[in-house]
């Protein structure tokens, strides 16, 4: 009897069903298998070069393909050269000066129970700044902290990242001092009512320490410096302060006289205690987070749309919150930290100028403004935001950051 004869080829010569399509998602387990799976690095590095990367990067929807897009988006950033990182830092630093100095005149006349309307009025100008540095493609600190997840995962070198945050920040800095020496320059400075009004806005914006100041110009220091300026023959209609104050400006007025800058801070009722100081870190602190969960969600969100319509308006929304809340944005706020130091120099050579109490103005605003803003806006736009929304979508986001890591290791260079 004949055998019947086995045409089946080798079992190593026969063809491995392909695995089943898992869909988008499936891309997440293909990076645990491979994980787990005791691969040489070469064999490992070749599997992930073939994936189907694409598929991660569109039709998630908004929140996936926007946290997805702006984590490639700030890891671009990081491409740059320190020199340019500055570059882009000092043209928006420019872009922030005028941003911050069309608020001011147009909310320097309101009168002072006028607070909703001047937060109002501000929150719709101020996201012009973003709309312009996002389509002209300057850098802000605020948001260049998003890439701060991604250089945790390996996707952007340690020193790129440094360059790139402290790069673009010295920019800023850089940036509104040019924007507010030209303003001095140009003659802005000399308008009496803008700049007592940006002096009032940034005395403000430390909290506590501002308190005091104001209290203790309501109590009796500011108007006594008034009562001090005036000629001995003077007027004073029923001896009050108000009528101290409207005197000194018609005094000044008549006789052309430069304004007098009106806080002493060696005047008797004027304290600034520790606890002050340490409660105006920390409401900077937590203002600064909330501020940056806000400006950095900018980026996702741009990422989220390809039309250039639905970007400004997605833009406006999250800026008009934070600046209508009041909270505080590390690089914008060097505009009012310039505006002091353009106060005490036009002021060197007059007798009336307190030197010592803008000084004094100057170092608070530095130690207790600026320097925890910008940690708070670090913490909340470089970890709490894109940590929250890199757990969410991590079965897209580990393989985004598993094939950019690869990319960087092999391809990615500064230009």
């Amino acid at each position: 009897m004949k055998s019947r004869k086995n045409n089946k080829p080798p079992v190593e010569q026969q063809e491995v069903p392909k695995k089943k399509e898992r869909g988008k998602a499936g891309l997440y387990h293909d990076m645990k298998d491979l994980a787990q799976k005791k691969l040489s690095k070469a064999e490992y590095e070749n599997q992930l070069k073939n994936m189907d990367y694409d598929k991660v990067m569109h039709g998630h929807g908004y929140m996936t393909d926007g946290i997805l897009g702006g984590f490639s988006a700030s890891i671009h950033k990081m491409e740059y050269t320190f020199i340019k990182q500055i570059l882009l830092g000092i043209f928006s630093g420019f872009i922030i000066g005028f941003g911050y100095t069309a608020c001011t005149y147009a909310v320097m006349n309101l009168g002072a129970d006028q607070n909703l309307v001047e937060r109002l009025v501000m929150a719709i100008i101020f996201p012009f700044c973003i709309v312009l540095i996002t389509f002209l493609g300057g850098g802000l600190y605020t948001s260049h902290v998003l890439a701060t997840i991604p250089t945790m995962k390996g996707c952007i070198k340690i020193d790129h990242y440094l360059k790139g945050i402290f790069g673009v920040l010295l920019g800023n800095i850089v940036g509104t001092f040019l924007f507010v020496s030209l303003a001095a320059m140009s003659g802005i400075l000399e308008d009496d009512a803008f700049i007592s009004k940006a002096h009032d806005i940034g005395i403000h914006k430390m909290y506590n320490i501002g308190h005091v100041i104001s209290e203790w110009r309501l109590g009796g220091g500011e108007h006594f410096q008034y009562w001090l300026a005036l000629p001995e023959n003077t007027e004073i209609a029923a001896g009050t302060p108000e009528a101290a104050i409207a005197a000194y400006e018609k005094f000044v007025a008549d006789n052309n006289l430069g304004r007098l800058f009106e806080t002493n801070f060696d005047l008797e009722g004027f304290d600034i205690s520790i606890s002050d100081v340490l409660l105006t870190m920390l409401f900077c602190l937590g203002s600064g987070i909330l501020c940056n969960i806000m400006v950095s969600s900018t980026l996702p969100l741009t990422a989220s749309t390809k039309y250039a319509s639905a970007t400004v308006i997605i833009i406006c929304l999250p800026i008009f919150l934070f600046v209508m809340i009041g909270l505080q944005h590390g690089p914008a706020n060097t505009f009012f930290l310039w505006i002091f130091v353009w106060e005490l120099i036009l002021s060197i050579g007059d007798p009336n100028f307190q030197m010592n109490t803008q000084i004094v103005i100057i170092a608070c605003f530095i130690f207790a403004n600026v320097l925890p803003t910008l940690l708070g806006n670090w913490i909340g736009g470089g970890l709490i935001l894109p940590g929250l929304l890199h757990i969410i979508n991590i079965k897209y986001t580990s393989v985004f950051f598993a094939k950019t890591k690869y990319d960087m290791d092999h391809y990615t260079d500064e230009y």
